[in-house]
């Protein structure tokens, strides 16, 4: 299974207006540790002791793609891993820096 780091450009392209929040209802779609554990060890394999989990889960109003939130250790970023719901694949994955969204930055 090929890895493919998403530009913001291609991330927001997965976005809508409202999404949906959907972690505790959203059905498994995709091999999700397949695809996230080569990147974690890739990005993050100092982090073995990091409890690696899915924070959250939301999918967009048309009902195309779902964005799977797993935060790093780094205060306020996630990996999010977004896949096509129709297709049920990954299409790849993005670093979502909340912090730096929303002091302006990146």
């Amino acid at each position: 299974m090929g890895r493919k780091l998403l530009t913001k450009e291609e991330y927001d392209e997965t976005l809508s207006p409202k999404m949906i929040n959907v972690t505790e209802t959203a059905d498994e779609i995709v091999d999700l540790w397949g695809y996230a554990d080569p990147v974690i060890e890739s990005e993050y394999h100092n982090c073995s002791a990091w409890d690696w989990k899915v924070n959250h889960i939301y999918e967009t109003q048309n009902g195309l793609y779902q964005h799977i939130g797993i935060a790093v250790p780094i205060d306020d970023t996630y990996l999010v891993v977004i896949a096509n719901i129709k297709e049920k694949e990954i299409i790849g994955h993005y670093i979502l820096d909340l912090g730096a969204l929303y002091r302006g930055g990146k």
